[in-house]
């Protein structure tokens, strides 16, 4: 079963060319919480390492888990293709509980763009992220092959643990 049949009912990807090097990724979520419920869990940045897949052995910097802020600058690793690559993105736009964004400062993408978006509605909370990113060009012609796919893969378990998480049914993983 691959991430995205097992994500939550209420989950959508969509992915959209811009132009010839960039691509748009928007995903919707609608949660059982308030957005002043929701926006404390995506502050913590040590939350990061629960709803990212394990084959991207994510890992926080030393000393990295401090509260997100405007200005706030993080650095972790991922592997990609057994490569352990450094990531440093900076938090560019903070307003709690409505919405964030992060950027790439540093890592495998020529640029990373994501906002995060909190919306009360009726049944709670319409999560939505909306990434800008423009691939490496030696990656473009992998984009549509194994790119998209990872994406797709990475916010599909992220939608389904973050779900988990808002039905208090999260199971810590192993190695926090």
């Amino acid at each position: 079963m691959s991430a995205h049949e097992a994500s939550p009912p209420t989950f959508a990807i969509e992915f959209r060319r811009i132009d010839l090097l960039t691509h748009r990724l928007t995903t919707s979520q609608v949660l059982p919480l308030t957005p002043e419920e929701i926006f404390p869990f995506f502050e913590d940045p040590g939350n990061l390492f629960e709803i990212t897949p394990d084959w991207l052995d994510f890992r926080m910097a030393e000393g990295m888990r401090s509260a997100v802020f405007e200005g706030a600058e993080f650095s972790y690793t991922i592997k990609l293709f057994g490569v352990r690559i450094g990531w440093q993105s900076r938090i560019t736009d903070y307003r709690p509980p409505e919405r964030f964004v992060d950027i790439q400062l540093k890592g495998p993408y020529q640029s990373w763009h994501h906002l995060h978006t909190f919306e009360a509605v009726p049944e709670g909370t319409l999560m939505k992220d909306e990434v800008i990113y423009h691939p490496p060009l030696i990656a473009l012609p992998l984009h549509g092959a194994i790119i998209k796919k990872r994406l797709e893969n990475i916010f599909s378990y992220r939608a389904l643990r973050v779900w988990e998480w808002a039905r208090g049914e999260m199971k810590p993983k192993q190695g926090a």
